[in-house]
């Protein structure tokens, strides 16, 4: 049985990038990604094509990678009111898995990773 898929709902490639990873990703790193890719602020995944939304993804993947190892709790207290707000810790091998699952994405596209988390783009 040959049934099509069909996109029921549809995300901006912000909300596509920003679940792509357990990463809080900060607001101006998705910006740096989508202008780097040349798309669209806001843009539905459903107008993009599968080697953009790959190769945004990668972008996020080594943006993830390259960030601090750990994180600490904050808390605020006044009077009767607190707030605390979690940290985390990521490993070595976090960091490594990042990369890879970026490297394949950038393969599977003739995109060439450079040393270290700097790509250079190579021409559509």
């Amino acid at each position: 049985m040959n049934e099509e898929l069909s996109h029921t709902e549809d995300m901006t490639i912000e909300d596509f990038l920003s679940g792509a990873t357990v990463y809080e990703i900060a607001d101006n790193a998705l910006k740096r990604v989508l202008v780097k890719r040349k798309i669209a602020f806001g843009t539905m995944v459903s107008e993009l094509t599968e080697r953009q939304l790959d190769l945004a993804t990668a972008d996020i993947y080594m943006w993830c990678a390259s960030t601090p190892s750990s994180k600490n709790d904050t808390e605020d207290s006044d009077g009767g009111w607190k707030h605390k707000e979690g940290g985390w810790q990521t490993s070595a091998y976090d960091k490594r898995q990042l990369r890879e699952m970026a490297k394949e994405l950038y393969e599977k596209w003739d995109e060439e990773v450079v040393k270290g988390t700097k790509i250079r783009i190579v021409n559509f």
